[in-house]
């Protein structure tokens, strides 16, 4: 269904520029955009099996317009997710056990892309289709905090790994307001990631035995699907 939603996304994109009129792309003034995004990264495949969840997270992006007759448009996307969070309580020695402090970790994902977007220019309702390349940085640190303020007096980075990505992606831009500068769009969009394979750790693959740290590591192909809902501004 996801794949059927991009596809339909390209094929709208296509169908608005053949239909545009031909002195249409001459109307477009803007010459890139810029936005920030709430994102949501569910995890397919193998990596679906073995993360327990969606990551939630932000993208930022930007794309400047390949010339003033062209719909392309090229563009960098970045973004943050965490996919997996534990935390507990824990005395902060031996030796001192009634002081209590707060231990975290997260499983991280952070995604870069370079991408070549296809859009239609005209309208308050702009569909767009995108392909794009990147990486998937897929970190897990821990985090000692103060019970009584909240504080970081610790942390450390307890496995890391990289990936490429490729993948397609689809969506909608609508325009809430115009201005001399530029416009500002509500921006829905779809992407499938194709991630690469990666060593990786999910919620409770860490277990301290006699003092020393065990990681239980999974390696699989890093695919997900990202949804986004954010705002984009336009600008001449």
């Amino acid at each position: 269904t996801v794949a059927a939603l991009c596809v339909a996304a390209c094929v709208s994109v296509f169908a608005a520029l053949l239909l545009a009129p031909a002195g249409d792309a001459l109307a477009r003034t803007e010459r890139g955009s810029a936005g920030l995004h709430f994102g949501v990264q569910a995890p397919s495949g193998d990596f679906g099996k073995q993360v327990d969840g969606n990551g939630y997270g932000a993208t930022v992006e930007g794309y400047w317009n390949i010339g003033r007759e062209s719909p392309l448009a090229i563009g960098l996307r970045g973004g943050y997710f965490i996919y997996g969070h534990d935390d507990y309580k824990v005395p902060l020695s031996p030796t001192i056990p009634g002081v209590w402090v707060d231990v975290e970790t997260n499983n991280n994902l952070v995604t870069g892309m370079l991408l070549l977007r296809l859009q239609a220019w005209q309208g308050d309702v702009r569909p767009y289709g995108e392909g794009f390349l990147g990486l998937n940085y897929l970190y897990t640190n821990t985090s000692v905090k103060s019970e009584a303020t909240g504080a970081t007096f610790a942390e450390s980075n307890d496995f890391d790994d990289t990936a490429f990505l490729t993948g397609l992606g689809g969506g909608l831009e609508i325009r809430l307001a115009s201005q001399p500068r530029g416009s500002v769009y509500l921006d829905l969009g779809v992407s499938l990631v194709r991630g690469g394979r990666a060593r990786y750790l999910t919620e409770g693959d860490i277990e301290v035995v006699d003092n020393v740290p065990v990681y239980t590591v999974h390696d699989s192909y890093t695919n997900t699907v990202l949804y986004r809902i954010g705002v984009m501004f336009g600008f001449r």
